[in-house]
């Protein structure tokens, strides 16, 4: 019988943690937070709102502030990742998007749910979270739009906001943009920025401006521009942070692929 946590994040709005049971439980008690957790290996046993649920690898559970919960971790072991949200942070942006009209906390679905949205984004808010990464922010946003509204279809005026900040992104590609800004500036809140352009795109917008930027950092080495040059030019200024985002998108260096156009040319 055992209880691990093997990391473990806290931050302004989020407690993040990777949690492995074994043959144990927690007995009924509650929390002031939202808990919102996916499930990745594993057979977890709930009771919540006097009902039982099974909760298997690649459900998600999901509780309300103040809800009594208790939970059981079968033999073989459960792994999951728990997000505690503060419960101000999503009231927040429920009353900011019009989501609720009451200055209360938004009730969630709470139990088990077999949604591979809300699990995603549970695992990239754990991701993010824990790194240094500038995505935290929209990676948030984006789990709150998956708990907070069903998928809504993107309008042609939504459409045409999410075009516009693509233009707007091409025309900064030399250093890091900011969120808010770009949502100001097609006249969304965060939010709904956030939320219409991952539904169009399939990524967050810093995302999507990262990948513009190093399409322009391949298209200016192919050009024959040193990647250091490369790398000022583009408003890199961590070494470490260029090479290494460029090697996940690329399998290689900047200097690798450098010198891999350099053979192509001779």
């Amino acid at each position: 019988m055992s209880i691990g946590i093997e990391d473990f994040y806290v931050g302004e709005d989020i407690e993040c943690s990777r949690v492995c049971a074994i043959s144990t439980s927690y007995p009924k008690h509650t929390h002031e937070e939202y808990i919102i957790s996916a499930n990745l290996k594993g057979i977890e046993r709930i009771w919540v709102d006097n009902k039982d649920y099974v909760v298997p690898a690649g459900y998600v559970t999901v509780y309300n502030p103040m809800a009594i919960q208790s939970s059981q971790f079968c033999s073989d072991g459960v792994e999951f990742i728990s997000l505690h949200i503060n419960p101000e942070t999503i009231k927040k942006v429920a009353i900011d998007n019009n989501i609720v009209h009451r200055d209360s906390y938004p009730l969630l679905q709470q139990g088990a749910l077999k949604n591979e949205q809300i699990f995603r984004a549970i695992q990239e808010c754990y991701s993010t979270a824990r790194s240094s990464s500038e995505y935290k922010e929209e990676s948030i946003l984006w789990l709150l739009a998956t708990l907070l509204e069903e998928d809504k279809p993107v309008t042609g005026r939504k459409r045409h906001s999410v075009n516009m900040a693509i233009n707007n992104m091409k025309d900064c590609l030399d250093g890091k943009i900011d969120l808010s800004s770009l949502a100001s500036s097609v006249g969304l809140s965060k939010y709904h920025f956030v939320r219409v352009f991952r539904q169009e795109v399939g990524i967050a917008p810093v995302q999507y401006h990262m990948q513009l930027r190093l399409i322009e950092a391949r298209r200016m080495i192919r050009d024959g521009i040193k990647p250091i040059d490369v790398m000022a030019d583009l408003g890199f200024y961590d070494q470490s942070h260029f090479i290494n985002t460029f090697r996940k998108v690329m399998a290689m260096t900047p200097d690798l692929y450098s010198r891999s156009q350099e053979i192509k040319l001779s």
